[in-house]
């Protein structure tokens, strides 16, 4: 399974707090192209960068920031956030980011989202929330009588490939906690690529998704605030 760190941009820079070891270093800032070459150097396979910036806008801002930080990588660099129409995805590959992410509100553009993943292929990627498998939607996320299998189905027609899919469920203490099963059932249900996207806090729902063969995650907050150590868990995902 690969483990994609996350980078979270608000005013062009990170929103989360930098990671402890990186603290310690003079002169050293929320610096995005920085905290990408940190990833990469401590042996991440791929990197994923939510852009606030560019959600609030609805289109691409930051794309200088996106070449530099890919002029520096050897590991492939996916984005996601504020991406409406075919121009935000090509932009966004003319700079050099690997794979760009289609979020719900898009989705819901059939027209739009079949031209894209019949146009790029593996480079679209398509986001979803859901709760126990049925999507979600809305600015404060409800569910709606909509499988997550069936929307996704409908795009793997026109060359999806991948889907970050956030499914999370309460545990025995009423926490929100990683619903392994449901993002198994989604992968089995579609043949996709399935990178579990949020909520992963714990090493715990590490083994749950690699021994259920899931493709990829995504981690963000669990690695800035050091509830995971990214070594260990690259050597878990590896080796179980």
């Amino acid at each position: 399974m690969i483990i994609m760190p996350a980078i979270e941009l608000k005013d062009g820079k990170s929103s989360r707090p930098v990671p402890v070891d990186l603290m310690k270093r003079p002169g050293f800032s929320r610096d995005p192209a920085a905290l990408a070459q940190y990833w990469q150097n401590n042996g991440a396979e791929a990197l994923h960068i939510y852009d606030g910036d560019a959600a609030r806008a609805g289109k691409p801002l930051n794309l200088a920031l996106f070449r530099k930080i890919a002029e520096g990588l050897q590991i492939p660099l996916q984005v996601k956030g504020g991406i409406r129409l075919r121009e935000h995805v090509q932009e966004l590959l003319s700079v050099g980011v690997d794979r760009v992410v289609l979020e719900e509100q898009v989705l819901a553009d059939r027209r739009l989202c079949t031209r894209i993943f019949e146009e790029y292929g593996g480079k679209a990627a398509a986001s979803v929330r859901a709760e126990n498998g049925l999507v979600l939607a809305g600015a404060w996320p409800a569910p709606t009588d909509r499988k997550a299998s069936e929307l996704l189905l409908f795009y793997k027609d026109s060359g999806l490939r991948t889907v970050l899919y956030k499914d999370l469920a309460a545990d025995e203490n009423g926490e929100p906690e990683v619903n392994v099963p449901a993002i198994v059932a989604l992968k089995e249900a579609t043949g996709l690529r399935v990178v579990a996207s949020g909520g992963i806090s714990t090493l715990l729902e590490l083994r749950r998704l690699t021994e259920a063969g899931i493709d990829g995650c995504i981690i963000s907050r669990a690695l800035y605030e050091g509830t995971i150590n990214f070594k260990n868990a690259l050597a878990f995902a590896r080796w179980g």
